[in-house]
């Protein structure tokens, strides 16, 4: 038997049918109103836009597969039940908390709270009051509700699980975690939209010396490290993730170019320059349009920046390359404070000094009031870089 798929699409404001396959919405709410649907496992489920930290986003379009992939991996690996709680606070047009938190819920039969608007003193109280097990978050939210005054008013032995991921968790938020939550696993988890959620994920028992890491490939991916000629890399060798699975979307909407440039033999280029070690474990080093080239030097903007986060009177960091006429690139730095915190920039130079190669300490800081963030809690670095070569981030 042969099936033909077919999409109906459903007008608000819209009293009659207009033209074929266009229905008015209210037909939905006429529970006698037959509709006959098949649905395939390849069939798109979504369209969602990238993030668009680097540059415009772009419409990835989502199949049914790669959702059920995805939802059934978190289960697995964080061993999530029906009496599994999270809270959710980034938006649902992110995979994160579409497909990692919400449907995650559906899947397992556990439950979802629902902020509409991120608050850090709402949220350290609903952890409480609602007795969340699950947090997912990027590491931002950690770091604020752990600066929180009120963050110490409360007891955390209620939650299970702590997953972040989207950018780098500082080792010493890594640590308070661990010590503030003495009953929860803490998962490292690295996807994208591309990807419908998680492609790596930590285990639930990983040594030390892995922390820094994003994990090992969920079941059903295949990973591989690329260098500049195309080649696979050996263990340790630094170079491009290319993906491959159930979970990557077969493609973007309208866009051919993104296409032609994004996928080879299957595999999605996902412009992270990342590493893997001899047991498999993933370690992210940048993305690839954020590495700087000083002089032909590469800078990791993800290494300097961990070294900012050491600094004790730092709340939140980024370091991009803007263009320089001798260097091509050169290294600066936003950062923002603690609170009451003050921060002298000859100091933090010094101390940026005694743990970076001089080439790789910024030349210029600024300190600043907050960093531009999407939605989801990332790092727009392509507007940071714009502002910071404009000048327009002081204070």
């Amino acid at each position: 038997m042969i099936y033909q798929t077919f999409s109906i699409f459903f007008l608000i404001n819209q009293d009659s049918k207009n033209r074929k396959n266009y229905l008015p919405f209210k037909l939905l709410k006429n529970r006698a109103t037959p509709f006959e649907t098949i649905v395939n496992e390849q069939d798109p489920l979504f369209i969602m836009y990238t993030s668009g930290t680097t540059g415009i986003p772009k419409g990835a379009k989502g199949s049914h597969l790669g959702v059920i992939h995805s939802v059934m991996n978190y289960q697995q690996i964080f061993r999530t039940t029906n009496q599994t709680k999270t809270l959710i606070t980034i938006p649902l047009f992110h995979v994160t908390g579409l497909i990692g938190q919400l449907l995650h819920m559906v899947k397992v039969g556990g439950t979802s709270v629902i902020m509409r608007n991120y608050k850090t003193p709402e949220y350290i109280k609903l952890v409480n009051d609602k007795e969340i097990t699950f947090l997912f978050n990027v590491p931002a939210i950690y770091i604020m509700m752990l600066a929180h005054p009120e963050f110490n008013m409360y007891h955390f032995n209620k939650v299970k699980t702590i997953a972040y991921g989207g950018a780098p968790l500082p080792s010493e938020v890594f640590y308070s975690l661990k010590v503030n939550f003495p009953n929860a696993f803490l998962h490292n988890a690295y996807g994208a939209t591309e990807t419908q959620s998680p492609t790596t994920l930590m285990p639930k028992h990983y040594a030390e010396s892995k922390v820094k890491s994003v994990g090992c490939a969920v079941p059903g991916a295949e990973l591989k490290i690329v260098n500049e000629e195309g080649k696979s890399c050996v263990p340790g060798e630094i170079g491009e993730l290319h993906i491959k699975g159930a979970m990557v979307i077969e493609e973007y909407w309208n866009n051919v170019e993104a296409n032609h440039n994004s996928f080879i033999d299957g595999y999605w280029c996902s412009g992270d320059i990342a590493m893997m070690d001899e047991d498999k474990f993933v370690y992210i080093m940048d993305r690839k349009k954020d590495m700087i080239n000083r002089g032909g030097e590469k800078i990791y903007s993800i290494e300097v920046e961990n070294v900012l986060y050491e600094h004790p009177s730092i709340l939140d960091a980024a370091v991009v390359g803007i263009p320089d006429k001798i260097f091509g690139e050169r290294i600066v730095a936003a950062i923002v404070p603690k609170e009451n915190a003050s921060i002298n920039i000859e100091e933090l130079e010094n101390f940026l000094i005694l743990r970076l190669a001089p080439f790789k300490v910024p030349k210029e800081i600024e300190i600043v009031n907050e960093l531009p963030r999407n939605p989801g809690g990332k790092i727009l670095k392509n507007v940071l870089k714009e502002r910071m070569f404009k000048g327009e981030l002081k204070q």
